[in-house]
């Protein structure tokens, strides 16, 4: 079979793992209307990831930012350095001892991650692998990515996003907390083993469970975007702002929405 198509005739889930089934090398390219995608493989599993129109949340020095690895004046200089070298930022950053490779590489899989997530909410768009002998990467910061899990993780989204937007139908929506004196504290518990602090499913925030709404334990990501509510951010600017990936953050917010935390502003 070419692995050439549409995605209306074979799901992004299905090329993936006929690639990794294969542990095929090369690079996957996608197109949609609004944007093209290209996944590196490397015997099956992900090695890299680019998009055409990239979203500003998945710049590397706003991850590493984000997550409080550098301050603004050193991802500034560490921006100038890059103009001036043409290396690769991740690179320049570890070269001059401001950020440890270990967190570098944690933010390039988060990088990777998020445009990938993303073809999974794709309704149509055209595929094409082009089979290659090597791919080249950075071997010394690139963990390759077992496709299998990333299927799995997409799957799980693509199950989630159409609760996550019935909360939040528009992005452009500013949301503020309904007692901002509230005190919350961090369940120890992996937090997708969290049921009773995840989604009701309940139609409406006032349909769920008195017992789930009177808690205040929350996971580290629902105490994260809590954080952020302010009541002048706008649900776009939360992701901007966030350490989470779009999906995370989004699912933090509707579940605070769902438990009654943070009401529309």
């Amino acid at each position: 079979m070419a692995l050439e198509g549409t995605l209306r005739d074979f799901s992004f889930a299905d090329i993936l793992q006929l690639i990794s089934l294969q542990r095929k090398t090369g690079v996957l390219t996608l197109k949609s209307a609004e944007n093209v995608v290209t996944i590196s493989f490397l015997d099956g599993c992900i090695v890299g990831a680019s998009s055409l129109n990239q979203h500003t949340e998945d710049r590397i020095g706003l991850i590493l930012l984000k997550r409080g690895e550098v301050t603004e004046s050193e991802l500034e200089a560490a921006l100038r350095r890059q103009e001036e070298t043409l290396q690769r930022l991740g690179r320049i950053l570890i070269d001059h001892h401001v950020v440890a490779a270990r967190k570098v590489r944690e933010a390039l899989e988060q990088q990777i991650l998020q445009i990938v997530y993303r073809v999974f909410r794709w309704a149509d768009g055209e595929y094409h692998f082009s089979q290659e002998t090597d791919i080249d990467y950075d071997r010394d910061l690139m963990v390759p990515m077992a496709a299998d899990s990333v299927i799995m993780e997409g799957a799980r989204m693509t199950d989630e996003w159409p609760f996550i937007d019935q909360r939040i139908p528009d992005r452009n929506a500013v949301f503020t907390k309904v007692n901002p004196l509230r005190a919350l504290e961090v369940a120890e518990e992996d937090d997708h083993e969290l049921d009773d602090l995840g989604f009701s499913f309940a139609d409406s925030p006032e349909e769920a469970p008195a017992q789930v709404l009177a808690e205040n334990r929350v996971t580290r990501s629902q105490l994260a975007v809590y954080e952020l509510v302010d009541g002048c951010r706008s649900v776009h600017e939360l992701i901007l702002d966030s350490p989470l990936v779009e999906f995370e953050t989004c699912k933090a917010a509707a579940d605070l929405i769902d438990r009654g935390l943070i009401r529309r502003a």
